[in-house]
């Protein structure tokens, strides 16, 4: 195996992490307070597990739109981005 693929092995068993302990801090918010609060209480839970787990978020990011290398007067919000 060269260097480049045991580059991209290791750069998916991250993404592979990642995404598995995003799905778990998922999942103990949807168990543990359960349904029926307010948006914001289930912004501020994934929050405090995703720092538990020490993984980098940003909430309500601003995402430039382009489309065909032209800036489109508009702007994606993303509710949460981990680990960008």
């Amino acid at each position: 195996m060269n260097s480049k693929a045991r580059r991209t092995d290791t750069g998916d068993l991250h993404i592979e992490k990642v995404a598995q302990e995003i799905v778990d801090s998922a999942f103990r918010v949807h168990s543990v307070p359960g349904p029926g609060l307010l948006e914001c209480v289930y912004e501020q839970c994934p929050t405090h597990e995703l720092s538990k787990r020490s993984l980098r978020f940003d909430l309500q990011k601003e995402i430039p739109v382009r489309y065909e290398a032209v800036h489109i007067n508009c702007v994606l919000r993303l509710a949460m981005l981990v680990e960008d």
